[in-house]
C-alpha cells in the first residue's frame, strides 16, 4: 500500500483490537494476556487481535501518519439481540471519537496519511 499511495495519500482500515471490554475483564480474571502490551494474538488461524501500541508502531514504522481513530463495534450484539433498543443505543459519533481516542473498542478504524 505504501508502495501505490502518493504522499499525502489517506489509508483507511481497520483492525481487531486486543484493548477491547471483554478482553480487559478476562484480563482481570487472569485468563488472557494483557491487552496493554504491544503484541498480537491469534484468535483463529486466520484472525489476530492487534494492540493498539503495535499498530501505531507498524503505522510509523512503514512511512505513515496516524491522523484519526474511530471505535466499531460498540453495543452490536446488544443491538443484534434486542433491535428495538437501536435508537435508544446508536452510538453517536462524538463516543466512537472519544472510544478511538482512548483505544477501548472491539474493533478500530484508523485514518492514516503517507508521509
Amino acid at each position: 500500500l505504501h508502495r501505490i499511495l502518493c504522499p499525502g495519500g489517506t489509508l483507511v482500515f481497520s483492525y481487531s483490537n486486543l484493548r477491547n471490554p471483554g478482553r480487559i475483564a478476562r484480563f482481570i480474571l487472569g485468563k488472557v494476556p494483557n491487552p496493554f502490551a504491544a503484541t498480537k494474538d491469534e484468535y483463529l488461524p486466520d484472525l489476530f487481535g492487534h494492540s493498539p501500541g503495535m499498530m501505531r508502531t507498524l503505522i510509523n514504522q512503514t512511512g505513515f501518519v496516524l491522523k484519526e481513530q474511530y471505535a466499531t463495534c460498540i453495543l452490536d450484539h446488544t443491538i443484534d439481540a434486542f433491535p428495538f433498543l437501536l435508537p435508544l443505543i446508536n452510538p453517536p459519533l462524538i463516543v466512537e471519537r472519544t472510544l478511538g481516542a482512548l483505544e477501548i473498542a472491539p474493533a478500530i478504524f484508523v485514518v492514516a496519511r503517507k508521509r
